[in-house]
């Protein structure tokens, strides 16, 4: 569990870096010259409820590839929901047009973390293979 929370920390940064640079490229594209004051608090408050669902992916066992598609399917349409349904509250959008746009703000963030978390859990694999490599050679070696 420990490491979960450690995952729903990480992603709260990485989601928050996420938005922060999403709606700094929109508002820059879009001409917008300020944020609102609260624009800060909604980048964080965002980047707090849409890391919660990373507890989908824990699990006291090992998952299997088909469960690990299905949880991220099910996180996926989770975090899409919280993020849609911060958007209609906050206002981000006002036609349907505007929501495919955050829709799409929203994937780019998900695949930005996504990302991140598959190089940090690849990292991690590379070294706890190397820390058992070295292991098991340091054991037949003292046999």
């Amino acid at each position: 569990m420990k490491e979960s929370i450690r995952f729903v920390v990480m992603n709260f940064f990485v989601i928050t870096v996420g938005v922060l640079f999403v709606i700094s490229l929109a508002t820059t594209l879009g001409g917008v010259e300020y944020y609102p004051t609260e624009y800060p608090w909604m980048i964080l408050l965002t980047g707090l409820l849409t890391s919660f669902p990373a507890l989908i992916y824990h699990s006291k066992k090992e998952l299997s590839e088909k469960q690990l598609k299905i949880r991220f399917v099910i996180h996926f349409i989770v975090v899409a929901g919280i993020v849609m349904t911060l958007g209609y509250i906050w206002k981000w959008y006002e036609s349907l047009g505007y929501a495919v746009i955050v829709f799409l703000m929203y994937m780019f963030v998900y695949a930005i973390v996504m990302a991140y978390s598959y190089f940090i859990q690849y990292r991690t694999a590379i070294s706890i293979n190397k820390a058992l490599k070295d292991f098991n050679a340091n054991e037949n070696n003292q046999e």
